[in-house]
């Protein structure tokens, strides 16, 4: 399969992995203090010192996520995929950290903690579901692609009323799989 050139590939997408993946060992982190396997106030900073990038990523990958992709005109209907709802997934984790910091008695009073927790997952969720809307307004709005083949590629109709229905779409089956059908 030739390469792609640069001008027909799809734009890259911002990646949320490195924050989720710090998000991942802040939350590992603190589950070790809850069962008490390392000290309550080193899991509490340790966790700290993940979780602040985490969000900073989280934030950067999100905005770049906007402008790049979900912003952009240039962005064809067939780049739209499940993949755009990834950036969304890692706001999930910070009421789980949120809820393993107040089981650990943190600085913070746990009425506040309930609240970021429940906020986060508001803000995740409300996100996921503008984002939703985004990409149905775009698949709603867009013109529907070309067809992928012929509209004779599989005619059982016609050959079921003469009893040959397994037999053409046996022959159906090998004209596709030597590229007749999808015009290769």
């Amino acid at each position: 399969m030739p390469a792609a050139s640069p001008s027909s590939s799809p734009p890259r997408h911002p990646s949320s992995s490195s924050p989720a993946s710090l998000f991942i060992a802040a939350l590992a982190v603190l589950q070790a203090g809850v069962i008490e396997l390392v000290d309550d106030m080193t899991a509490l900073w340790v966790a700290l010192v993940f979780l602040v990038p985490g969000l900073a990523g989280i934030l950067i990958v999100g905005v770049a996520f906007y402008t790049r992709v979900i912003g952009s005109t240039d962005v064809p209907l067939q780049a739209v995929s499940g993949n755009w709802f990834v950036p969304v997934v890692p706001l999930v984790l910070v009421p789980s950290i949120l809820t393993r910091t107040e089981v650990l008695g943190g600085p913070i009073d746990s009425a506040s903690l309930a609240f970021a927790a429940v906020a986060t997952w508001g803000i995740g969720f409300g996100l996921f579901l503008l984002l939703t809307a985004i990409i149905g307004g775009r698949l709603l709005i867009a013109s529907p692609p070309a067809a992928a083949c012929r509209a004779d590629v599989v005619d059982l109709a016609r050959a079921d009323r003469h009893g040959r229905a397994r037999d053409h779409l046996e022959a159906t089956l090998v004209r596709m799989r030597s590229g007749a059908v999808f015009g290769r």
